[in-house]
């Protein structure tokens, strides 16, 4: 019998990492140092030739959340990537690394070798940072995705895990609403000063009257809190009664009609 085993190849320009060679070690070395995590997509080799640098990484078939939520669109699968990705999230944490860009686009799905039907994975840690304690000051990832308090910090230190917790937030919010949390006007401000300004017309409250389910809504709250502080930690979160295997399933819910 002949196995192959496919793997994702990122190739990078050795003369483009001129410009970003600071940022290209640390993204290696937060791979290198998670890289028996089952929760995140995992570094398998390393490889350059003259001009290129190829970066050999664990091949999700299916594609990103957004794919697979195109394909297999029931709420059973929903709770099961946001158990994974709270698993990724909590042990990042634990070893002080913050991923900064946690988005729909950045989690990974495969099919499982366990149990479960599916795997969910974090991946892309090009903004991810190693902590020497819990302040980032810099603006790193999707600003749509980006928590409040670091949009607005105007380089300012805001604490860092919580603006994770942030960002997976947004990240469900997107998936179960298929809108984004801020609402842009278009106008002569750049994107993000329209972000911004919409950010503070709202005070940083989301708004979640559109959404049906009473335990969700409750869930998305707990990481989409103003205040930094109070937002739930992952560990937290997976108590939550949204992601119980004993809450009952309308056939409403199950088809993501939320």
């Amino acid at each position: 019998m002949n196995f192959k085993t496919e793997y994702a190849i990122k190739i990078i320009t050795k003369q483009s990492t001129l410009d970003m060679e600071d940022k290209l070690k640390r993204e290696l070395t937060i791979m290198n140092k998670i890289k028996q995590n089952s929760y995140c997509v995992s570094l398998r080799d390393i490889s350059q030739s003259e001009y290129h640098i190829y970066i050999v990484m664990e091949y999700c078939q299916i594609g990103d959340l957004f794919q697979f939520k195109q394909k297999y669109p029931s709420l059973t699968e929903s709770k099961q990537f946001i158990k994974d990705i709270l698993c990724a999230i909590e042990y990042l944490h634990g070893q002080n690394i913050v991923h900064r860009d946690i988005k729909p686009e950045n989690i990974f799905v495969s099919r499982s070798s366990t149990n479960k039907e599916y795997s969910f994975k974090l991946g892309d840690f090009g903004e991810a940072e190693c902590l020497q304690d819990n302040r980032v000051s810099t603006l790193r990832g999707t600003p749509q995705f980006m928590a409040p308090e670091l949009l607005l910090s105007e380089g300012k230190p805001v604490a860092a895990k919580e603006t994770d917790l942030w960002s997976f937030g947004g990240t469900v919010y997107t998936y179960f609403t298929d809108t984004l949390l801020w609402q842009v006007q278009e106008g002569q401000d750049s994107y993000l000063e329209g972000l911004k300004k919409a950010v503070q017309k709202a005070h940083g409250v989301v708004d979640c009257s559109d959404i049906t389910s009473p335990t969700l809504v409750d869930f998305l709250q707990r990481m989409l809190q103003v205040e930094p502080s109070n937002r739930a930690t992952p560990q937290e979160l997976q108590q939550h009664p949204f992601l119980s295997d004993q809450e009952v399933i309308t056939e409403e819910e199950e088809d993501l009609g939320i």
